[in-house]
């Protein structure tokens, strides 16, 4: 009876989103190419000691930073707004389900509306809607699937909630770290200085960003495009965008600056899954 309670609100939770996000979820990408799908890797050091110190003073998982840094870079580098992810969430999020000794993971619907606003009130945002999409991200597949054709006949239109699909990890304590305010300066978005190769494959998802901390001293973001929805140039701009948007919000904290010492304090609560795959354990999958 639980599970099955469990089950329906979390399809009550999906079909107020899905009855209510525009359905197209990119605007014309301004670089399609071909090959279509291409794969890239950001390594930003300056990435890392910005996001620590944004977790500890706003008192939230780094995996909440990056994920508002990438809901406003996006609405910066696109004009999309409110973003949509697909968080995935894994089988140790509820205790109940702590001793499973089972693969369990399924891809939550998030929907972050941040455009415009500061970065402090946006953090706050996203902490909410994430945690109410982790809520709901346990259901029955058959049910889920029967809801979003229900949906989608009822509106007329094909829903495309596979646009952008993100996993934002949880970080280790630090210790000492200091932010550098000139190493995350603009860049010029027509060019292309990130390392990208084509990618093999048709993948389900528009544009998917996923943190790693493979690297003591750095975090390193790997990004997945379908350049037919958002260009390369625009996703070298987008991982930009969450570094000089980290760098400002760090800055601006008083207890931070350029010198300060930065020790991320852990929520209770937090998705173990995710601090496995920013400290290098094994962690769930990505999949969409």
């Amino acid at each position: 009876m639980a599970g099955r309670r469990q089950n329906e609100r979390s399809l009550r939770y999906w079909e107020g989103i899905l009855r209510t996000i525009d359905p197209v979820r990119f605007p014309p990408s301004r670089g399609p190419e071909q090959p279509r799908y291409w794969q890239g890797e950001f390594h930003s050091p300056v990435m890392l000691p910005a996001v620590q110190a944004i977790s500890a003073h706003g008192g939230v998982e780094t995996s909440t930073a990056l994920l508002a840094l990438f809901g406003l870079a996006l609405n910066e580098t696109t004009g999309i707004n409110p973003v949509v992810v697909r968080p995935i969430v894994s089988n140790r999020f509820r205790p109940g389900l702590a001793d499973v000794v089972c693969t369990l993971a399924q891809g939550g619907l998030c929907v972050l509306d941040v455009g415009g606003m500061p970065f402090d009130a946006a953090l706050q945002r996203v902490q909410r809607a994430t945690m109410n999409a982790y809520k709901h991200s346990y259901f029955d597949h058959d049910d889920m699937v029967a809801l979003r054709a229900r949906v989608t006949a009822e509106r007329g239109e094909n829903l495309d909630t596979a646009a952008i699909s993100t996993t934002a990890a949880h970080g280790p304590p630090a210790g000492d770290r200091r932010v550098d305010p000139d190493a995350a300066g603009p860049r010029d978005p027509a060019t292309h200085d990130l390392p990208m190769a084509p990618r093999p494959g048709q993948p389900l998802v528009r544009a998917l960003v996923r943190p790693h901390r493979r690297r003591p001293d750095a975090v390193q973001v790997t990004v997945y495009l379908d350049t037919h929805s958002i260009s390369r140039a625009d996703g070298e701009a987008l991982l930009h965008a969450m570094e000089s948007i980290a760098v400002a919000a760090a800055l601006d904290l008083p207890e931070v600056g350029v010198v300060a010492e930065v020790e991320v304090v852990a929520e209770a609560g937090a998705a173990d899954a995710e601090a496995a795959e920013f400290s290098g354990e094994a962690a769930q999958p990505v999949s969409v």
